[in-house]
C-alpha cells in the first residue's frame, strides 16, 4: 500500500480494509497524526464512522464530496462537521445560471405561459441565503411562520426568507397588469 508524505507536524498512518481496493482518502485526525485509508467497496458510512467512533466530544471536520454516506455520518455523529468541496457546488450554480436563460422559453413551449420571476424560500434558522445573494437573487422579506394549515396568528413552521430572481427586466410591469 502506498503511504503519503506526512504534513509538517503530523505523522502519516495507513489503513486498509484488506479488500485490495485502490481507492484512497486522506483524513486529518487530531493533531499529531494524519490517516490514509482505503474505502470499503460498499462506500457506506460505517467505515469512516468506525474511524471517528472514539472522538466523543471532539469536533471533527471532514472535507468531502456530496456523497450521501458522509451526510448520514454527520447526522449520526453531531460532533462531525462536513466541509463540502466547492468545485461541484460552483459547477451546479453555473449550470443553474445557464438554465435560467432557457427557462422562460421552455415554459412558454410546454405550458403556454412565460414566467417573469423565480421564487424560493430559505429557512432562517438553518441557512443565511448567502449563495442566493451571491447569485443576484433579491431578498423580499420573511414569512410569518404560520404555514398553510397552522393555527391563526401562531408560528407553527420555521420562519423563512423569501428570495426572488427576475427573469425579465420588466417583471414589475408584467406582474401588476
Amino acid at each position: 500500500m502506498r503511504t503519503f508524505a506526512p504534513m509538517r507536524g503530523h505523522r502519516a498512518r495507513s489503513r486498509s480494509n484488506g479488500s485490495g481496493s485502490r481507492n484512497r482518502s486522506t483524513l486529518i485526525s487530531p493533531p499529531g497524526q494524519a490517516t490514509v485509508y482505503c474505502i470499503d467497496p460498499s462506500r457506506g458510512a460505517a467505515i469512516p464512522g468506525a474511524h471517528f467512533a472514539g472522538l466523543q466530544a471532539q469536533q471533527a471536520i471532514i472535507v468531502c464530496d456530496r456523497y450521501s454516506a458522509y451526510k448520514k455520518l454527520a447526522r449520526l455523529a453531531l460532533n462531525i462537521l462536513l466541509a463540502f468541496c466547492w468545485a461541484p457546488m460552483r459547477r451546479d450554480f453555473l449550470d443553474a445560471g445557464r438554465a435560467f436563460a432557457e427557462l422562460p422559453r421552455h415554459w412558454q413551449d410546454v405550458y403556454a405561459y412565460r414566467p417573469v420571476l423565480l421564487e424560493t424560500c430559505v429557512e432562517r434558522s438553518r441557512f443565511r441565503g448567502t449563495c442566493y445573494h451571491a447569485a443576484n437573487w433579491l431578498r423580499l422579506g420573511q414569512t410569518k411562520g404560520r404555514g398553510k394549515l397552522g393555527p391563526a396568528g401562531k408560528p407553527s413552521v420555521p420562519i423563512k426568507d423569501l428570495w426572488v430572481y427576475p427573469l425579465d427586466q420588466r417583471f414589475r410591469e408584467t406582474l401588476t397588469r
